[in-house]
Formats: C-alpha cells, structure tokens, sequence
C-alpha cells in the first residue's frame, strides 16, 4: 500500500538524486506555522499550532544523511522567530521571551530578558530576523491586528548576552522576508498604506552599526503600486526578488466603490477585482544601490509566506505550494541561475503540498515537513489541518 511503499522510500539510503524524496516519519505531532533551523547535520523543528489552533509543544531533530530523527527536549510555546549562530538556536516567543537551545546538550535556556519581554502586544505582530555572525538582529515590520505599534527593533549578542535597541521599523509591511547582506538586513514585503485594500511592494534595508533605516529605490517590476511581495534571496552580492501578485488597474478604485455602496461585487466586477500571478524579476546590489531587471520566470513565482527562500550556493530556489482546481495541491521548486540569466522548473511532489511550512536548505537539499493538509474535496473547507508528511528536494 501507499504507507508501505512510502516507508521504504523513505528508508532507502538517500543517493543523492535529484527531484523530490519522501521524508521517514517524524516522531512529533504534525503542525503549521511551525520553525525548523539547520545546525549543519541536523533540521531542528519545533514550534507551530496543531489542529486546533493552540500552540503546540514538541520537538524533534532531522538527520538528512541517514533520513531519521530523532525527539528533542520540550521546546517553549508560542516561539514566533528562530536562527542558528554556528553554536545554538536562539528563538523568541510571542511574548518576547528569549531562548537558547543546545543541540549537544538537548537543553532549552531562557536568556536575559529582551526588550520585548512580557509585551503582550507583539503578539501579532509580523517579526523577521537575521543572524550577522554577531548578533541575532529582529525587526516588528507590522503592527497587532488592533492597530498597536510593534515598538523598537533590537539586537542579542550571544557572546555577551546583552540587547541594544534599534529604531522600530518606519513602515507597516506584511508577509515580509528578511535577508542579511553582511551589512544590512533588507526587507521586502507588501504593505496596505493609506487605507489600499491592495497591497504595495516596498524594500527597506536597517544597518545594525549606524542604528538606520533607509527605503530602497523602487525595483523594476511590473506594477510596483499594487503588487504583492513574491520572494526575496541573497546570493552573496544581491538580492534577487520577484513574483507575487499584481492587481488589475483600477481594483482600487473599484474596492472602494463596493464599500461606499455597501453592496458585492458582480462577477464581472469579481473578474475586475482579482490579482494576477507575476513571473519577472530583478536583483538589487546594496554596495551600488542600483537595480538590473533579470529574465522572467517560465511560470508565476510566490514564495512562502511568513519564511525565507533559499540561495544554494549556484540557484535562487523558490519552494511554492501549488493549490491546484481539481483540487489536489503538490510542491513545486523555481530556480534561477544569476549568472547565466537561466530559469528552470521541478517536477511536482508526490506527496502532495506543504502549506504554511517551513523550507530549510542543508546545503545540498530542501528539506520541507508538515504544513497544513493537502486539499481535497473531503476538507477542502477546513482550515488548518496539520498533515504529518514530509519530503525533500534535491536540486
């Protein structure tokens, strides 16, 4: 049967063949919205919520060489942002509780307490952060669903374990991605300034040393003023960013009318309203601060909302999951070579989609688990399903 087959799949040395993998079982509930960091033998994951809703508890590590895990120590709830310093996780709850975790010693450590400690409006919050080799520096990029503002960004030295603020973001971005340049963490993500029922792309870089936010110029894309934010990678000397959605011209306008006349839309006025998958792209080079417009892809990009994409030492890699009309969903992976300009498309999983998961690269694999369940016509109207499949890519 499939679950046979599935397991010996997942049991056979792993050769290192391209395409997707199933992944062996993991020995934890399954879960969305949850983190997963690579130490550089293992994927830690923990974190997320379960089919309930709550915030559920857990652990447990991935060895991608032998394809097994292993549990870990019960993380904290609610951990809303993690990374790894060379040495450990550092994570922080919605609360702002900051935590070590020592995968020699399969310990968790609260930490000094954070300038966000004990705020109870972070939580929702949309946080992005990035480790500069020094210091985990974290950035609010949106306010709580009631309108409170995040407040200051911070940065945590480990070796001293101290915290310095920074300026709070200047802007209100959602579904943001966050990479470090080796001087600045950029962000790029869409925003509902003004009151737009439609989001507008913005890029924002903060420079930890001078304590400075600065707005990037506008990147060459096609309708910047109603487009929603893709993906965004570091390569080593840019940040390529791309895909997303577009809104028609005039969806604005429209949404507004609806409202004031407190009435739906037609379905032709539906048709009007609905944003378009986008497929062109374009690099940035912060030592520059210039912009190239790069090849479009061969298909609509959309990166993951709520985590990175990858940079794989050669390709940009973005990871979509595909909800698909029939409705089966499947994984999917774009990549794009900067150097010759040239783009290329995965086969679809096997093993169906990974919504509202994580992708953790291990240098020669992606490695994605769990998510939200696949749609089909049983559930395709439940929310948040937790599916306990996993699987891996292979460039």
């Amino acid at each position: 049967d499939d679950a046979t087959e599935r397991a010996e799949a997942a049991a056979t040395p792993r050769t290192g063949a391209r395409g997707w993998r199933p992944m062996a079982a993991a020995a934890i509930e399954p879960r969305f919205q949850h983190l997963q960091v690579w130490t550089g033998t293992e994927v830690v994951v923990f974190g997320g919520y379960g089919d309930d809703g709550e915030p559920i508890g857990g652990g447990a590590a991935y060895n991608p060489t032998a394809g097994t895990w292993r549990t870990i120590a019960d993380p904290p709830l609610r951990l809303t942002i993690a990374d790894w310093t060379g040495s450990e996780v550092l994570a922080l709850t919605t609360d702002g509780e900051l935590w070590d975790y020592d995968p020699a010693d399969d310990d968790w450590r609260e930490l000094t307490t954070s300038p966000y400690d004990g705020e109870d409006e972070i939580a929702g919050t949309i946080a992005v952060a990035g480790w500069t080799g020094s210091e985990l520096v974290i950035a609010y990029t949106a306010a709580a669903a009631d309108g409170r503002a995040p407040g200051d960004s911070a940065a945590y030295d480990p070796a001293t374990d101290t915290w310095r603020t920074l300026p709070g973001a200047p802007f209100d971005i959602t579904f943001a991605d966050a990479v470090w340049t080796g001087e600045q963490l950029v962000v790029a993500g869409d925003t509902g300034a003004g009151g737009s029922t439609y989001p507008r792309l913005e890029l924002w870089a903060l420079d930890p040393a001078a304590g400075r936010w600065t707005e990037l110029p506008a990147p060459p894309l096609a309708d910047v003023e109603r487009r929603s934010h893709g993906f965004a990678v570091w390569t080593g000397t840019e940040v390529v960013i791309g895909g997303g959605h577009a809104a028609p011209e005039g969806a604005q306008a429209l949404a507004e009318e609806l409202r004031a006349e407190d009435r739906s839309s037609t379905e032709q006025e539906a048709g009007l309203l609905s944003a378009t998958p986008r497929s062109d792209a374009a690099a940035y080079d912060p030592g520059a601060g210039t912009w190239r417009s790069l090849p479009p892809a061969p298909v609509p990009v959309d990166g993951l909302d709520r985590y990175g994409e990858t940079w794989t030492g050669a390709e940009v890699l973005v990871w979509t999951a595909l909800e698909n009309a029939d409705p089966r969903s499947s994984d999917q992976a774009v990549l794009f070579d900067p150097v010759t300009g040239a783009w290329r498309v995965s086969e679809l999983a096997v093993e169906g989609a990974h919504l509202d998961a994580p992708a953790t690269w291990t240098g020669s694999e992606l490695v994605v688990w769990s998510g939200e369940v696949t749609a089909t016509d049983a559930n395709r109207n439940q929310c948040c399903v937790p599916s306990p499949i996993g699987s891996t890519f292979t460039p």
